[in-house]
């Protein structure tokens, strides 16, 4: 193997940490695509401290390193001579100005249906709704800093995925995006105050039954995505609240086609997949706080506890009777769906219910159609929503 050896081009980078690697590493890929279209084939494997990254059409290239995340050389196999001095210079220009960043502006727009939010604006982002054509359009207005348009793109892709997710985790709802607009400049915004919701809600029906259909989000909304905006090296608190905010909008998305295609209630798994999803949705809430995990004696994997930490977290934020249900039920259904294959029911509903015993346990009786647990999603919500406000006092602190 030892490919790298036979590359035209070995450049000394040199870098302090991972997070000045993946700076470089932008910068670079910045400055290439201004040569033209910059196009990938990932075949990443590492072979000691010389990892493969993969080949473009500028050519082949590894990087290696002598500490994790520090970027020691790079080394880049060219296919022509006229390219060869491209990437020379790109690396040159990665090297000197990776730490110099132009701003831009970026305004998502999402449809919210008969959804209005209150104008809202803390931190440089800025949230407000217009109603256009009997249809009401929000905007969340946020900064980024990139190294030129290559580079938004990757950006932009990686904060608006992230919206997304923390608006369904803050409203329980899915708003389609209409288009997402970049303009090269700082977007002048100017706190405000506004009503904040309550912060004990559950159902986000009740609060808008209240309020006319128009909501608003905690100040929270504002922190957590005011970080995810600034950095991209997360601790492993903001990591697992990702996670989480990730397999809730995906729950999210399979509660919706649900409810919106009766066929789906008949597709045999579909719900127990849907279920099991809201569930997994907390063990990385419960990781945030949980007690350093132990290794097998036996295999040397990590054992996690899960189910007893997921147990402490309901009962942290959720009435005893509700941690009990969620816990005995639900995450027992989940571990069961998971690695044995047991669903909730094996029959398919045909309008012809006929009630059996469960030969599994024995002692039930086979539900003819499964059910989709709703309130465990309001649940799951509201415990990310108390969660991420505990996280950031401590940030504060």
């Amino acid at each position: 193997m030892r490919e790298w050896e036979n590359a035209d081009i070995k450049f000394e980078v040199c870098s302090k940490n991972s997070e000045d690697s993946n700076l470089f590493l932008r910068k670079f890929y910045e400055e290439l695509s201004k040569y033209g279209d910059l196009k990938w084939n990932f075949q990443s494997f590492r072979e000691g401290n010389v990892i493969h990254i993969g080949k473009t059409n500028y050519g082949e290239m590894w990087i290696d390193y002598k500490q994790r995340g520090k970027i020691s050389n790079i080394y880049f196999k060219t296919p022509s001579e006229e390219i060869h001095k491209y990437v020379e210079v790109a690396l040159r220009c990665a090297k000197h100005n990776h730490c110099n960043m132009k701003p831009y502006t970026v305004t998502v727009v999402f449809d919210t249906g008969d959804i209005r939010f209150c104008d809202m604006s803390k931190k440089g982002i800025e949230i407000n709704s217009t109603e256009i054509e009997g249809r009401i359009l929000t905007k969340v207005i946020f900064p980024v800093y990139v190294f030129g348009v290559y580079d938004l793109k990757y950006i932009k892709a990686q904060k608006v995925n992230y919206l997304k997710y923390l608006l369904c985790a803050y409203t329980n709802i899915i708003f389609p995006c209409v288009k997402v607009l970049c303009t090269e400049s700082i977007y002048d915004t100017y706190d405000n105050d506004w009503q904040e919701p309550n912060q004990d809600w559950v159902n986000i029906d009740d609060e808008l039954i209240k309020n006319n259909k128009t909501i608003s989000l905690p100040s929270e909304f504002f922190s957590v995505f005011r970080i995810i905006i600034d950095i991209f090296e997360y601790n492993r608190e903001i990591r697992l609240l990702l996670n989480a905010s990730q397999e809730i909008f995906c729950s999210k998305k399979m509660i919706n086609t649900i409810l919106q295609n009766e066929d789906n209630w008949n597709t045999l798994g579909f719900t127990d997949l849907t279920n099991t999803l809201m569930i997994s949705a907390l063990e990385p809430l419960s990781n945030i706080y949980g007690v350093k995990a132990e290794r097998c004696n036996e295999c040397g994997n990590l054992k996690y506890s899960i189910g007893k930490k997921i147990r402490d977290l309901c009962s942290t934020y959720l009435p005893e009777y509700i941690a009990k249900e969620i816990c005995d039920k639900g995450y027992s259904r989940r571990s069961s769906f998971l690695h044995e294959g047991n669903l909730v029911t094996n029959e398919f509903y045909c309008g012809h219910c006929v009630p059996l015993i469960n030969s599994v346990d024995g002692r039930s009786i086979l539900l003819p159609a499964t059910c989709l647990d709703l309130n465990l999603f309001d649940y799951v919500t509201f415990i990310f929503r108390k969660i991420t406000s505990d996280i950031l006092k401590e940030f504060d602190d």
